[in-house]
């Protein structure tokens, strides 16, 4: 029996390969929006904030601002992603396991790197954070991801139980909840990521299982991302134009994932994609599957923020520098292709080692029982 579900998982995990592989469009979404995410930690991360305030150029925050806005878009289109393939496919060990082993080698490898040099010194409570990654459950990215993956099976039997009509009022009851009501100013609602990442995973799977039946979400589809993203931009320059040390509103209404300007343009851009045209691209899929490397690299910690954003590349000194945009996009971009080679050696080195091992010791326990 278990022999049998070992194979299931292996057959489920190659199909989910070759469903990957013919949608290359979807791979490309998520390398662009992990891109921007990487820019939006660019001017949070990195004290820019402060210069903004301080000199208050509007045309220059106005840049920073509208190139900075989308990191919470960008989190809504990854788990869109994941709700769109998770919801025909199934959680196994595996999958988990390797996940998890993920958020660990780039945890604890850090943490050492930072320690033997000099740069952090070792901490307890810090070592904890490193190896037990669910430490920071409230509003850690990392934490909340992996306790979210572990309710996707239990997302899908709620969603399978039921029919379009219940499915979308259970939408239409969670949105207005948790992305209309916090979208109206002085209105707010108190949620984590876990249960935020569950309604995204729910509007993905949604997409996947009635999408092309709701001509809404079909019809002028590329009108509507591009609309979207430009009421959200709008949003941006009014918010950046009312500005000011005592009332920051640069990105009222995209400030986090479930506000409706960072979902909406999420949700388009994300059906804009999965209707694109595009042959399978192997360059494509492979930096794809590094683009969780690229965020447990380069966002894994508060240590890593404040080396990489104000020690290194001292993006708040370039406020005043006339290449200040030659090197927000030059940074950003080396640093995503960087952590991308980094995590393409640790799939080749690490990764697939640990999993054929992995495979070697499920094999020797189903043939012992």
């Amino acid at each position: 029996m278990k022999k049998l579900i070992m194979l299931t998982d292996r057959q489920t995990d190659r199909q989910t390969d070759r469903q990957t592989d013919r949608r290359s469009n979807l791979e490309l979404y998520r390398i662009i929006f992990m891109y921007l995410i990487v820019i939006h930690h660019y001017v949070v991360n990195s004290g820019l904030i402060d210069q903004m305030i301080i000199h208050n150029e509007f045309a220059k925050n106005l840049v920073y601002a509208i190139a900075g806005g989308w990191g919470k878009l960008g989190i809504n289109c990854f788990v869109l992603i994941t709700g769109y393939f998770m919801c025909r496919s199934n959680i196994t060990i595996k999958k988990f396991v390797k996940l998890l082993a993920e958020v660990l080698f780039y945890n604890i490898v850090i943490f050492s790197i930072f320690c033997i040099c000099g740069y952090e010194s070792f901490q307890i409570k810090l070592f904890v954070k490193c190896v037990f990654p669910f430490y920071d459950i409230s509003t850690g990215f990392t934490s909340c991801y992996l306790m979210f993956y572990l309710l996707i099976p239990y997302l899908n039997i709620l969603l399978n139980q039921l029919n379009q009509k219940q499915y979308m009022r259970l939408l239409g009851i969670v949105l207005v909840i948790y992305t209309i009501i916090p979208s109206v100013p002085k209105m707010s609602i108190t949620f984590n990521y876990v249960s935020w990442f569950c309604i995204i995973y729910l509007i993905g799977a949604f997409i996947r299982l009635y999408g092309d039946q709701i001509t809404f979400l079909t019809r002028h589809i590329g009108v509507k991302c591009i609309a979207s993203f430009g009421i959200a931009t709008a949003s941006i320059v009014v918010g950046t134009f009312f500005s000011n040390a005592n009332n920051i509103r640069y990105w009222y209404f995209v400030t986090d994932s479930n506000k409706f300007l960072a979902l909406v343009p999420a949700v388009f851009a994300f059906i804009w994609f999965k209707n694109l045209k595009m042959s399978y691209s192997r360059v494509i899929n492979t930096v794809a599957a590094s683009t969780f490397g690229v965020l447990m690299i380069h966002a894994n910690s508060d240590t890593m923020r404040q080396y990489l954003w104000r020690d290194l590349l001292h993006n708040a000194d370039m406020y005043n520098s006339i290449y200040f945009v030659l090197h927000m996009f030059g940074c950003t971009i080396g640093i995503f292709v960087v952590c991308t080679l980094i995590d393409m050696i640790r799939i080749r080195l690490v990764e697939r080692p640990f999993m054929k091992w992995m495979e070697r010791i499920s094999r020797r326990i189903g043939q012992s029982v």
